[in-house]
């Protein structure tokens, strides 16, 4: 079956209107419907309210809605924030409940929303200006061999190693200037 050749349809700025207005007052509940003039075009007919007062219905339901929502938000003090839950996991639930703690005893401090990826952020960059104390740990220890995931005990001892040899390496690090 070959493919149907393009046709060049001319725009039509009333009609593209109409449909839009269409679109809307059917999308709005509760809101009721004139029946108007037609307007016919490319194989489909659409029924367009003759008056504004459909339009104007649909004007202010929204107002209206906007109201709702305002004094809503009003009322409740402040919009209430869904949390998301973070995409990174630790390696059981009670060091996932510690770092919650941790990230919700930040954001009480500083008194604003802090994102656990602003924290990762910071910590990558101040992980990266210790790149020589780093080298200098691991020379003097010498960094084991990653086991595989599902050998547990072992990859607990491999994250245990990075754990000590990060803080060394940034206790050592000088401040940045």
């Amino acid at each position: 079956m070959g493919k149907k050749r393009f046709e060049e349809v001319e725009y039509d700025p009333i009609e593209t209107e109409a449909k839009r207005a269409l679109a809307r007052a059917v999308s709005q509940p509760g809101i009721g419907h004139q029946e108007g003039k037609e307007i016919i075009g490319e194989g489909s007919t659409i029924s367009v309210p003759t008056d504004t007062s459909t339009v104007s219905l649909i004007e202010a339901a929204r107002k209206k809605r906007a109201t709702v929502i305002d004094t809503t938000q009003k009322a409740s003090g402040r919009l209430t924030r869904k949390e998301k839950k973070r995409s990174f996991s630790c390696a059981d639930e009670e060091q996932d409940r510690d770092l919650d703690l941790f990230i919700a005893r930040l954001k009480s401090l500083s008194g604003t929303h802090l994102p656990f990826q602003v924290l990762m952020r910071a910590a990558c960059v101040c992980v990266m200006r210790a790149e020589e104390q780093i080298v200098d740990a691991m020379r003097k220890m010498p960094p084991p061999v990653q086991p595989a995931t599902f050998a547990h005990d072992a990859y607990a001892q491999f994250e245990e190693y990075w754990i000590e040899l990060l803080g060394i390496a940034l206790r050592r690090v000088r401040p940045h200037q």
